[in-house]
């Protein structure tokens, strides 16, 4: 089974921009962004955090231990597509609610179709 952790980065920085159009120059930082994030004083200004998000791996096991006995691929993919709105946290609780499914309870994945 897989740990899943959150990387959460964050950065308010200030940017010069000589332009007095507020379109504009928002455009221009835009622009200039890519070249200013890798510098040391950008890279220093960074807080990056990490943390363990146990809810991937506890709503698949839950999710597993509910659709294990009558496995329907579909109605999993329903229940899923209903309850996680978030294209990714689905994505990964409905891989790990797979590899929980064959692991755990023997059922062959390779004749899952989700």
């Amino acid at each position: 089974m897989a740990k899943y952790i959150d990387v959460d980065i964050s950065l308010k920085k200030t940017i010069k921009v000589d332009c007095d159009n507020s379109t504009e120059a928002i455009e221009i930082a835009k622009n200039q962004l890519s070249d200013l994030e890798m510098s040391d004083d950008w890279l220093n200004a960074r807080i990056v955090t990490f943390k363990e998000n146990k809810f991937i791996e506890s709503s698949a096991k839950k999710i597993a231990e509910l659709y294990h006995d009558n496995f329907d691929s579909s109605k999993l993919q329903e229940f899923l597509d209903i309850t996680f709105m978030d294209q990714d946290v689905r994505e990964l609780i409905s891989k790990e609610t797979l590899d929980i499914l064959q692991n755990k309870y023997k059922i062959d994945i390779n004749s899952i179709k989700i």
